[in-house]
């Protein structure tokens, strides 16, 4: 299944690689990553896939030190398509 999460993060030296490898070390395949700062703080978006309980990556990103929230938001497979073809320039099929 497809997710899309959004995180805020404090502006500290390896606080995207920390979320980053929790997530690959969950269990989730990183599909596309954006980030941008806003107010001072870092505002991460990823796209992900995975079998495992999004929420229950949530929390557990939620515990990190640096972030100071997550938001889960449902991506379909074509929002998926579209990050990585703008992210990466690569053609991605759509559909099952």
């Amino acid at each position: 299944m497809h997710h899309r999460l959004s995180l805020r993060l404090r502006p500290a030296e390896g606080a995207v690689l920390r979320v980053l490898g929790s997530i690959e070390r969950r269990g989730f395949a990183i599909e596309g990553i954006e980030s941008r700062r806003e107010s001072g703080w870092t505002v991460l978006s990823v796209a992900l896939s995975g079998e495992r309980s999004v929420e229950v990556l949530a929390r557990q990103l939620a515990r990190l030190y640096d972030v100071l929230a997550v938001e889960i938001e449902a991506a379909p497979d074509a929002y998926t398509a579209a990050c990585l073809q703008q992210s990466f320039g690569e053609p991605a099929a759509v559909g099952p």
